[in-house]
């Protein structure tokens, strides 16, 4: 049992009273005057859902650039594009390697998705003003999609080379 207004929960509060958070009246006997189950359970968890979007672009690049320290102390110098194949190092950069690639075909289409997954489901319902007229979620969201764009151009430029070396 949600508030209509603000969508606290009022499990717990009285039988007919008001919501705490906005001040709304609810009768617990009147469905009416109250939201039901959320049937929008994500939309809860915008925060958590868009950082997790917003930084799977990161992980991976992170993990690239691990795997290239690693070859690096393998080697003894740092790894060069064409010269030094990835698969031939040892078993570890190897392994490395085909996780790098497990992670590129999950992290990278996974961020965009989320993130779009979350306007759709939320965009009309959770999106709203709040009690300021502010729309937090929906800034959420924009902020997780250009930190998202801004891990994807990095990871694009590859400054260093890795992931041309590891393509190789």
């Amino acid at each position: 049992m949600n508030c209509l207004e603000c969508n606290y929960n009022l499990k717990g509060s009285a039988e007919i009273g008001r919501c705490p958070e906005c001040g709304r009246d609810f009768d617990a006997g009147n469905p009416t005057t109250y939201r039901g189950v959320d049937s929008h359970s994500v939309v809860k968890y915008t925060y958590w859902l868009t950082a997790f979007a917003a930084s799977t672009v990161w992980i991976f690049g992170l993990f690239q650039y691990f795997v290239f320290v690693v070859a690096r102390i393998s080697l003894g110098h740092w790894p060069r594009p064409s010269l030094d194949d990835p698969s031939h190092i040892n078993w570890f950069v190897s392994f490395l390697g085909w996780i790098w690639v497990v992670l590129m075909v999950l992290t990278i289409p996974l961020g965009p998705i989320v993130l779009l997954m979350l306007l759709g489901v939320g965009g009309i319902r959770s999106l709203g003003h709040d009690r300021r007229g502010h729309r937090p979620k929906m800034r959420w969201l924009v902020l997780g999609m250009l930190v998202w764009c801004l891990g994807f151009m990095l990871v694009r430029m590859d400054p260093f080379e890795v992931g041309t070396w590891l393509m190789d």
